[in-house]
């Protein structure tokens, strides 16, 4: 089951619940008129493979293209390779490579975008 936690015309926040327990969640803001950016997809690891993370993400298209926009963007981790693999899977397309700033250190972070 999926619900919307934050009540916010720009920004979508979901949870997936399974028998009261928390199995996983997103959330997504519109940064640009044409843009939704995905923050964060999240599913426990027991639960990969279940199709729960694909859910989370048509959730997430589905509020997008409800807003009209053209796209949704994220950034993974390179070292993430489970979530290089999902998105690369969903058929989202690579972009450049950057660096992020994380708890005062630096990470390579892939770009990566699907048109709706």
């Amino acid at each position: 089951m999926l619900s919307a936690a934050v009540d916010h015309d720009d920004v979508e926040f979901l949870v997936a619940v399974d028998d009261g327990e928390v199995v996983g969640f997103a959330s997504a803001e519109r940064t640009w008129a044409d843009e939704v950016e995905l923050h964060t997809l999240y599913v426990h690891p027991d639960r990969w493979g279940e199709g729960i993370g694909s859910t989370l993400l048509e959730a997430v298209e589905t509020w997008a293209r409800e807003l009209d926009v053209d796209r949704v963007a994220c950034g993974v981790f390179a070292d993430n390779a489970v979530g290089v693999g999902f998105f690369e899977a969903a058929g989202f397309t690579r972009g450049d490579e950057t660096r992020v700033e994380l708890a005062g250190e630096y990470h390579p972070e892939l770009a990566f975008e699907r048109e709706l």
